[in-house]
């Protein structure tokens, strides 16, 4: 059951997900999801989420030429300052940092 909340995640990361979501997702409670997840991915639902959006981000902002807030917004962050701070937890740069980095070392 936990993999059909680990399909929901990446076959939306943009999505508006909270551990209910995903916990009625995978038809276990929150609490019972929250454990197995973690024993099995090895962090937390919505910290993996984080994860894979700032995986996603990167991305899109190495392939593409997508402003900042349409990169967020596609992400599932509901502006670019939000973003922003998200992004420079997990890579330890701005995105637009990232974006050049990733143009020059190209």
């Amino acid at each position: 059951r936990v993999a059909s909340a680990l399909v929901a995640l990446h076959a939306d990361p943009g999505a508006k997900w909270t551990l209910g979501t995903l916990a009625r997702r995978a038809g276990m409670s929150e609490a019972t999801l929250k454990r197995q997840f973690t024993a099995l991915v090895g962090e937390p639902p919505l910290t993996y989420l984080a994860r894979v959006r700032s995986d996603h981000a990167a991305r899109l902002l190495r392939t593409t030429t997508l402003g900042l807030a349409e990169v967020a917004e596609r992400v599932g962050y509901q502006n670019e300052s939000s973003f922003g701070r998200a992004f420079r937890r997990w890579r330890r740069l701005a995105p637009g940092q990232f974006r050049e980095s990733s143009r020059t070392a190209s």
